[in-house]
């Protein structure tokens, strides 16, 4: 029976590029940030019950979630945040386990990898066997936030809004350091493979 990988880490610390580094291995990644982006497609259930709680001002012109205007909305209140995660969670949480389920019985062989950015915040660490935590120093988390466009505020509001990632690697199994060279990185995500495969 192959082990029940999860993946997890702080923000902008570099899940992904980690979980591209075990695609090329042969694993089986599922990204619960891209199972949430079809939670919020137009017409969708999860989208409606957002739409229920939050107003029709998260939505874009197509319909679909605003994730910007949501995430500003969320992240300034934790009573609000709680209310978004009560609806988005379970579904994503169905979807990947029964991704994960069906994978399991079409490709026994092949190693997954779920990433779960707030795995523990949400519980879900009961799930599985392995955990694999990412981070880096926080200034440069910091810099690569802003990077992507965030300011200060925003940044400081999505950092509160998770365990502080000390916390996170020290209840992981394996933990990847992504703060030197894309080659350090590799040969991290390398180490992780074989003794989890």
């Amino acid at each position: 029976m192959m082990k029940r990988v999860a993946m997890t880490g702080g923000v902008a610390c570099g899940k992904s590029m980690v979980s591209e580094m075990l695609a090329r291995r042969g694993w089986h990644v599922i990204e619960t940030d891209r199972l949430a982006h079809r939670a919020y497609e137009p017409g969708s259930e999860v989208q409606k019950k957002i739409v229920d709680a939050f107003g029709s001002g998260v939505l874009n012109a197509d319909g679909s979630i605003n994730r910007a205007v949501l995430g500003d909305v969320v992240f300034s209140n934790a009573e609000l945040l709680g209310l978004l995660n009560s609806i988005v969670h379970p579904w994503v949480r169905a979807e990947w386990q029964n991704q994960l389920d069906r994978q399991s019985r079409e490709k026994p062989g092949q190693p997954s990898v779920v990433v779960i950015p707030l795995l523990f915040e949400t519980g879900a660490e009961v799930f599985f066997d392995r955990i694999i935590g990412v981070g880096c120093p926080e200034p440069l988390q910091r810099e690569r936030m802003r990077r992507r466009g965030l300011d200060e505020e925003s940044i400081r509001r999505r950092l509160s809004a998770q365990l502080p990632l000390e916390t996170k690697l020290n209840l992981t199994h394996i933990v990847i350091w992504n703060s030197g060279s894309l080659a350090f990185l590799e040969r991290q995500a390398d180490a992780a493979a074989r003794s989890l495969s």
